[in-house]
């Protein structure tokens, strides 16, 4: 359930509606787990994105729960993770979906 996505985009798309799509959906896959998206356009760039993740993943945690009015249903359940420290940033998945029974 950890499971964090960055992704990265080189692909030069000439269309601008057609782009502006293909980034909306990648940003919105990183989003929803909690990850981020990249838009590298030189090499330079990319090493900048890879020094940005790695910075990330050194300064990560992990975080549980369980319900106390847990239901095995299957259904979508939201959540949101806030820190008590202003100046921190939280970037979490938006939800999860509970098991079946």
């Amino acid at each position: 359930m950890s499971n964090v996505d960055y992704r990265a985009d080189r692909n030069r798309c000439y269309d601008r509606c057609e782009n502006d799509y293909r980034n909306r959906v990648i940003e919105d896959l990183a989003s929803a787990t909690g990850g981020r998206a990249f838009f590298p356009f030189k090499m330079k760039d990319i090493s900048r994105s890879f020094a940005s993740i790695e910075e990330e993943l050194r300064s990560q945690y992990a975080v549980s729960y369980k319900p106390s009015d847990f239901d095995a249903d299957g259904r979508y359940r939201s959540i949101e993770i806030t820190a008590l420290k202003k100046d921190l940033q939280v970037r979490a998945r938006r939800g999860y979906y509970a098991p079946r029974q």
